[in-house]
């Protein structure tokens, strides 16, 4: 991605905590303001994986993340899927408290506002059929 389109778009949500879902969330966003993403099979991308990561990880921030996204990216019906399917966490409590201390609707206004598209044209366009 070119460092204008990253900087234009807003770059990674800083209010994403630690890992888990920060690529998933910008590739989203990039869609839905008109850009497109192509995978080019001949790009070899070099990833050290560890035995164990060099700070301290904690799933209530993946699932934080997940709640983020969702909040700020879905609409209505697809967001109460999103919080039916992740009560299952144990962690789930914690996140969702995470979320009241969030700028989560700032952010939904301020991203709503570069779109080009939303949640459901994504969804209709990347959602296999059988």
């Amino acid at each position: 991605m070119r460092r204008e389109v990253y900087r234009r778009t807003g770059g990674y949500d800083a209010d994403m905590r630690q890992l888990g879902g920060n690529d998933a969330e910008l590739s989203f966003r990039l869609w839905l303001s008109g850009y497109r993403q192509l995978v080019v099979p001949e790009i070899e991308v070099g990833h050290l994986f560890r035995r164990l990561p060099p700070y301290p990880s904690h799933w209530v921030s993946v699932v934080h993340n997940r709640l983020r996204m969702a909040f700020v990216h879905f609409g209505r019906e697809r967001l109460e899927r999103v919080l039916h399917a992740l009560r299952a966490y144990e962690s789930f409590p914690a996140a969702l408290a995470m979320m009241r201390d969030a700028n989560v609707f700032s952010r939904r206004a301020e991203v709503t506002r570069g779109r080009q598209f939303d949640d459901d044209w994504y969804f209709q366009q990347f959602t296999l059929t059988c």
